[in-house]
């Protein structure tokens, strides 16, 4: 039966397995090129996801039989399954099929006895106990035949996926696969892996982006598309430390706005202080954190102090201020708990509001020691904060903890022939395109934004650093054109996807 425990227990923690499949050397069908490279190129590829990978390369359709049935044996240790194939494929009557090696022709038609029904994979699927299941076919290969078809037999029908899989074609209906002998790969499979390792998109998402690559790629001749029933979301990579949390804060200190204190709490006030926007309130506030019996304190309270601490420091409070500069030192000096809590909504304040809303533009004023801080944690204490903006993946670059490094790549243009001036035209983060405007609603184009100003090389990756919430070490620049100084616009947003 099929379960949300995945969304529950944390995909890090699930058990993966993958079978994967590419065929060349076909007998009776036009040999192809790169089928078994991009099968054991996505192999790798998903052995550093965390699959456990079975991959098997120009079989019959005897082997075939007795991969299948080992892998039958094998999944319901597994919490996710993934098939891929790579090679011929054809539809006979309404059912999908897959050519084996000794798949045959005959009048020009393939022979379905020969070749591997599309529907045993479902049929094994439904068996089985797996949560996530996951068909990727890059058939339907341009060169398939030497013979003649009719038009039933242009590639895959349309078929649907049952509750909690989802079916990948690299092409829609009617459409050919492409491969390119010089690049070693399908048009599809290479996308494909360009896109399975970004950070924190969910699987229907990660397609998307494939189906953009191949459809520029091949100038819309080759769309491919999916079919998906599945509940919640998947991450090939979740990019989150040891899995995810359970929420340890009420609503109501998420959403700070609407937090009422108890008659007895040690703690109403000092944050109702550090709430005045007065300074001469705020820093005695600040001043009275040393004397604090903890103890008496509420988890969602030290919480919401931390918060306010934080916006206290942003708003120019001396006395916050100098306390963010001695962070480390600060936190080192409280309880345990107390120091986890307190951190935890500092570094929840920079992305949220008040009304536990995503922020449009991160509160970064004094972010440095916070995320600093932040990610000497062990792992099990960064839980909370990754947890929390993972369910915002879409707009969130850079998630505190992550090990991956971010690598920007701007692309500058001339702006004038006359005068040798550069202005910022694209930035993308690991391949892909990540330059928004403000809003986050639709993707920049130069043309359209009239606000511009000059910058150093520098100060326009300082500003890229502080919208994405990242430390130094955790980003690399690559730029189109060296030049010290360019035309960036005033206003912009750095996100995965748009609103």
């Amino acid at each position: 039966m099929y379960s949300l425990n995945y969304e529950e227990k944390g995909q890090d923690n699930m058990r993966k397995i993958a079978l994967v499949i590419g065929n060349n050397e076909y007998e009776s069908m036009i040999p192809l090129k790169c089928a078994t490279k991009d099968a054991t190129d996505i192999s790798k590829k998903l052995e550093t996801l965390g699959f456990d990978c079975v991959c098997e390369l120009n079989i019959d359709y005897r082997k075939m039989c007795t991969t299948i049935h080992e892998f039958e044996e094998k999944i319901n240790e597994y919490e996710i399954g993934l098939i891929y194939f790579a090679g011929h494929g054809f539809e006979i009557e309404k059912t999908n099929y897959l050519a084996m090696l000794d798949t045959g022709i005959f009048d020009g038609i393939p022979v379905k006895h020969l070749a591997f029904k599309l529907d045993d994979f479902i049929e094994i699927y439904d068996k089985s106990s797996l949560s996530i299941k996951i068909i990727i076919l890059d058939a339907c290969r341009e060169n398939f035949t030497t013979g003649t078809r009719g038009n039933s037999l242009n590639g895959f029908a349309p078929m649907f996926a049952p509750k909690g899989t989802i079916i990948a074609y690299s092409t829609s209906p009617g459409q050919k696969a492409k491969e390119d002998e010089l690049l070693g790969n399908g048009i599809y499979t290479n996308a494909l892996l360009k896109c399975l390792s970004l950070p924190r998109i969910p699987i229907e998402g990660m397609f998307k982006k494939v189906r953009e690559i191949v459809s520029t790629e091949t100038q819309n001749s080759q769309i491919p598309w999916e079919h998906t029933s599945l509940l919640g979301n998947f991450y090939f990579n979740p990019d989150i430390a040891n899995g995810s949390s359970m929420a340890i804060y009420s609503k109501t200190a998420l959403e700070d706005a609407t937090y009422m204190f108890t008659k007895d709490s040690v703690l109403k006030d000092i944050i109702n202080e550090l709430k005045s926007h007065n300074w001469y309130v705020q820093n005695p506030a600040i001043t009275r954190l040393d004397a604090i019996d903890w103890s008496l304190a509420s988890v969602n309270e030290i919480f919401i102090l931390g918060r306010n601490i934080y916006q206290t420091a942003c708003g120019g409070s001396s006395n916050a201020e100098n306390y963010l500069d001695s962070l480390t030192y600060n936190l080192n000096n409280l309880p345990y708990d107390v120091s986890k809590h307190l951190l935890n909504g500092m570094t929840y304040e920079i992305y949220f509001d008040r009304n536990g809303k995503l922020r449009n533009s991160f509160k970064t004023t004094q972010f440095e020691n916070v995320i600093g801080a932040f990610e000497l944690r062990k792992s099990e204490e960064l839980k909370f904060i990754q947890s929390e903006l993972t369910k915002n993946d879409e707009y969130v670059l850079y998630i505190p903890g992550s090990e991956q490094k971010l690598i920007f790549s701007v692309t500058l243009k001339l702006n004038d022939e006359n005068q040798p001036t550069f202005e910022v035209v694209d930035v993308a983060c690991n391949g892909q395109s990540v330059l928004y405007n403000l809003e986050g609603t639709e993707k920049y184009i130069s043309e359209d934004f009239w606000h511009y100003s000059v910058e150093s090389k520098s100060k326009f990756e300082e500003d890229v650093r502080k919208k994405i919430v990242a430390p130094k070490e955790r980003i690399e620049f690559i730029y189109s054109h060296d030049c010290e100084n360019f035309i960036t616009p005033d206003s912009f947003s750095l996100r995965w996807y748009g609103k």
